[in-house]
């Protein structure tokens, strides 16, 4: 997918390190939202169209800031060829 969208993986990371903090961070917030369902809360950001406000998750939120900090745009990257029928 991150090839699809012209990421690529920051050089000092492998993809098994993405997934095992991925999975760090669903497995405890799955443990949390078991214990305590306020963890479900909701936030506003700006994210949507033309900045139009969205619902996001906390565990969103968090999951946004791996990406950012494990993947980075591609500058050699140009999008895959579609097939028009």
């Amino acid at each position: 997918m991150a090839t699809l969208l012209g990421l690529r993986l920051r050089e000092q990371f492998t993809l098994r390190d993405f997934v095992i903090a991925e999975d760090s961070l669903s497995e405890g917030y799955g443990l949390r939202d078991r214990l305590d369902d306020t963890s479900r809360r909701i936030v506003i950001r700006p994210t949507g169209p033309n900045g139009e406000l969205q619902e996001w998750t906390i565990f969103a939120v968090a999951l946004e800031g791996l990406v950012r900090q494990f993947f980075e745009f591609d500058p050699d990257w140009t999008p895959p060829k579609r097939e028009v029928s």
